[in-house]
């Protein structure tokens, strides 16, 4: 599902800055990792489209995005082959606004390289710039935020449960060079994550030989 945050006012867009190009970013990295909150606020920032793999997942399913479906590891809705139709679906829809001439970020874990692969393959096949967010954080906070997240209520299942099992199955990321792949504290502030991706995302662009944004404006006075 494509979650648009191109209608904020001018106030909102704060980091946001021209591009020559499209763009399309994917988080990845394991539950509890700080990604939606991350990929939100980015979002909000540059006006991009988000397109959650939470939302996706529970629509293809035909379930309520709120209803949790505590699967095991690898299995249910959550299995490789459902997993495939999720991120297929998060894809096309991404592949439509890119050739509109828009900027995505999809939301979800990305474990797998192939995974990850695709989506890189989809932005050179739109002529689209591409980076790959990482977002880490230290196991004790992960716990916390997984029961907090399970008390609140969200679209998300991760829970700590699988935490394990997935960062057995995680598959570093190393099919990218350096300067497409940015690695996050989710510990630190959002803005000043928001602020390394932005400075890492024009760095980049200048070491590919191509014009750096035209414009950055200064943080969102909250």
């Amino acid at each position: 599902m494509r979650e648009p945050f191109a209608k904020f006012k001018e106030s909102d867009l704060a980091h946001a800055y021209t591009r020559s190009k499209p763009a399309l970013f994917i988080t990845t990295g394991l539950v509890g990792t700080g990604k939606t909150f991350l990929a939100q606020a980015l979002a909000k920032r540059l006006g991009l489209t988000i397109i959650s793999s939470d939302v996706t997942r529970k629509q293809l399913a035909g379930i309520p995005v709120t209803e949790h479906r505590f699967e095991e590891f690898d299995s249910g809705i959550y299995s490789a082959e459902f997993s495939t139709k999720t991120y297929d679906k998060m894809f096309s829809e991404a592949r439509g606004i890119l050739s509109d001439g828009g900027s995505v970020i999809l939301d979800a874990s990305f474990t797998k390289a192939g995974e990850r692969l695709k989506a890189k393959g989809l932005a050179e096949e739109m002529g689209a710039d591409f980076l790959i967010i990482e977002c880490t954080l230290d196991e004790e906070s992960i716990k916390q935020r997984l029961a907090q997240r399970l008390e609140q209520g969200s679209a998300s299942d991760g829970r700590w449960e699988i935490y394990q099992p997935q960062k057995r199955a995680f598959e570093t990321v190393v099919e990218v060079p350096p300067q497409k792949h940015v690695i996050i504290d989710s510990s630190k502030p959002v803005e000043e994550n928001i602020r390394q991706i932005l400075n890492f995302s024009s760095r980049g662009e200048s070491e590919r030989g191509e014009a750096p944004p035209t414009k950055l404006l200064p943080p969102l006075q909250e």
